[in-house]
């Protein structure tokens, strides 16, 4: 049996039952909403993160400046994306790096994924200036692409000479109270 819904001014919605029912029970929510659809892509959970310590990392290659978290879990990495955007404030007083081989690494341990140059971008100051300058990344993760398992996101640098005194302070200005970094992920579904 169908049950056909009027609408208020025009047109109807039809409830088809399937050929086979079985036992299925179908909840409806105790609050007002809108049904989705599964041609829609939802947000499945939004992940905050803020590391406000004064760093100044090595000049080396290969450095984690920080930790985000060690406990990044996905809900669903085989069908959702990632969205991710994080700000990392620097402080830019002598010029000497270009400070541009940065990324996110997401790691297990084991297996690492990682996003040098993707959506990247710093904001320096003119040579010879004092000023706060910026690391920041934005970029969306393909379904399936990140390791398994519970993982570490790691600020990182990837050259040599990219590692600008991050999250800087009263120390560096006394104009500062701490800064801090933030990232954002959102895993949205497909």
């Amino acid at each position: 049996m169908s049950i056909v819904l009027q609408g208020s001014t025009s047109g109807s919605v039809t409830l088809q039952e399937p050929a086979v029912a079985g036992t299925t029970v179908l909840d409806l929510p105790a609050t007002s909403g809108t049904v989705a659809l599964t041609s829609q892509t939802l947000i499945k959970k939004i992940s905050t993160y803020e590391f406000s310590t004064r760093t100044n990392p090595s000049s080396s290659a290969g450095v984690v400046a920080f930790t985000w978290t060690s406990s990044f879990t996905m809900i669903d990495r085989v069908n959702n994306g990632l969205l991710v955007m994080a700000w990392v404030p620097a402080d830019d007083a002598d010029n000497s790096f270009d400070y541009t081989g940065f990324g996110l690494r997401f790691t297990n341990g084991t297996t690492n994924y990682d996003t040098q140059g993707r959506g990247s971008n710093y904001v320096g100051a003119p040579a010879g200036s004092v000023a706060m300058s910026m690391q920041q990344y934005g970029f969306w993760v393909p379904v399936n692409s990140v390791p398994t398992g519970t993982l570490t996101l790691q600020h990182y640098l990837y050259t040599a000479s990219s590692n600008a005194l991050l999250c800087p302070n009263s120390t560096d200005d006394s104009r500062l109270n701490q800064t801090s970094a933030q990232l954002i992920i959102i895993e949205y579904g497909i």
